[in-house]
């Protein structure tokens, strides 16, 4: 590339890597563990590859580097063993039309919204919105009055216990069971269900759901099963309700504030029940805002499987890949399948959890750091093969754990993988476990490895990135 190539490639790595906005559009709309920004994607796939170019992602995750290396002209093949991960990665590559997407919640909303509003209680004022529970017992209730879209709080009835007890014997939405492990780092237990998660009354609405959404023809249907297991989480027991928080008068309000789900099966003692259709509807307006007019036509449709990283690199022909780019299961950090069963089960999807590249704090599973570092070491091994002559490597990766980066150190040493050099990412957007966990970390490293030397000028392009060190991978 020429110089002023050269210097505007440099000036947006430095702002990819150092100031990554937070996730927008397709992005936000979806949670997943771990979520990578798209910027630093984005820069690092348009500075090793070149249009028409293979890309490859062996753990996909929430999709990014597939949309974004779909969007820049790549060919890309990529896979995930988690059935949900493939799912959202499918469609961020190819998602549905907004017309289509809005003609067909139209339809849902005049169907289920009157029946599901009147499972909260419904008056000429207005309709239940949000519930207090404290220890089992309902405390609190809030409307959303008629024309607006404030709550307001009202006095508890007698009646609002009674549409609540109305719904007490359904256990779950007419999905599979949960399969859980006993994880107290997620505050999980093996014996935790559907009932334990939702209230009666939400088990009953997002039955509705799941019934309506599957009477759509695919591939609209996707798009609202993502929607679905996108509000999911607000629909729980798992909504903390915050208190004690000063206003800017300085003074703590009497009303509690509503959280959210943020991460594992935590059910407080305090929680908000939120009306199913808003939670729905309000993530459905989110997505439907992101969704595009038209959809593109791409030259080469993007291969994406739900496979093992190992089987996915086996497939792959020797010398075929000319960038492998992949955020790998960092240690223990997240226990993806774990965390995505919620949105599996709801699907009907299956995972197979014995496969999993992770260590797990659930003992009964065997995640263990050995196994961890054994299956890792094969991927990437048998990755390096892969690989074109001149082709790299990136991996975002991190850990507090020297035992956990071992795998790098084996495939460096058992591979004709040159280290290339490592340097800093931020994230976009803390978290809670991130904000409030002492001595937690803030971003991720990013690592490139390449089969030969890199050429020149991209060369030159990372040792400009802030904090880039050049040699060995870190001890």
């Amino acid at each position: 590339m020429n110089t002023s190539a050269q210097d505007e490639m440099v000036r947006q790595g430095i702002a990819a890597l150092t100031s990554p906005k937070p996730h927008g559009g397709l992005y936000s709309f979806h949670r997943y563990w771990g979520k990578k920004p798209a910027e630093p994607v984005r820069f690092l796939i348009e500075l090793l590859s070149e249009p028409g170019d293979m890309v490859c992602d062996p753990f996909l995750g929430s999709g990014v580097t597939a949309r974004e290396a779909t969007s820049l002209g790549r060919r890309f093949v990529g896979g995930d063993l988690n059935p949900f991960s493939v799912k959202l990665s499918s469609f961020l590559v190819r998602p549905c039309v907004r017309e289509a997407y809005r003609t067909e919640l139209a339809q849902i909303e005049a169907r289920l919204r009157p029946v599901i509003e009147a499972s909260y209680g419904v008056t000429p004022e207005g309709t239940v919105s949000h519930l207090l529970w404290e220890d089992g017992r309902l405390s609190r209730v809030w409307m959303r009055p008629v024309g607006t879209v404030r709550r307001v709080e009202r006095v508890l009835v007698a009646e609002d216990v009674l549409l609540a007890v109305r719904y007490e014997d359904v256990t779950d939405p007419g999905a599979r069971t949960l399969r859980m492990f006993d994880n107290a780092r997620i505050n999980a237990h093996s014996s935790l269900q559907w009932s334990d998660l939702f209230t009666g009354r939400a088990l009953h609405n997002i039955r509705l759901l799941r019934e309506a959404i599957a009477d759509i023809a695919p591939p609209l249907r996707e798009a609202f099963e993502l929607t679905l297991t996108a509000a999911i989480g607000q629909m729980s027991r798992m909504v903390f309700a915050i208190s004690g928080r000063k206003g800017t008068t300085g003074k703590t309000p009497d009303r509690p504030e509503v959280g959210s789900w943020t991460v594992g099966y935590w059910r407080p003692r305090r929680h908000f029940e939120i009306n199913v259709w808003n939670c729905f509807a309000s993530r459905a307006a989110r997505l439907l805002r992101a969704l595009p007019h038209n959809v593109e036509s791409v030259a080469e449709a993007p291969l994406i499987r739900q496979t093992d990283a190992l089987d996915l690199m086996k497939d792959l022909l020797h010398g075929s890949v000319d960038l492998l780019i992949t955020d790998p299961p960092h240690g223990d950090r997240i226990p993806y399948f774990e965390l995505s069963e919620l949105w599996n089960a709801t699907l009907g999807l299956e995972a197979e959890m014995e496969r999993e590249i992770v260590v797990s704090n659930a003992r009964t599973r065997g995640k263990t750091t050995t196994a961890y570092v054994t299956d890792m070491s094969a991927v990437l091994e048998t990755a390096a093969d892969r690989l074109k002559p001149g082709g790299a490597m990136v991996l975002f990766f991190n850990s507090l754990k020297k035992a956990e980066w071992e795998f790098l150190h084996r495939t460096c040493a058992r591979t004709s993988l040159n280290f290339v050099g490592i340097c800093p990412m931020r994230y976009s957007a803390g978290s809670l476990a991130q904000d409030s966990r002492s001595g937690s970390m803030k971003g991720d490293q990013v690592l490139i490895l390449s089969r030969g030397p890199l050429r020149a000028d991209k060369v030159a392009c990372l040792q400009a990135m802030p904090g880039w060190r050049d040699g060995q991978p870190p001890e």
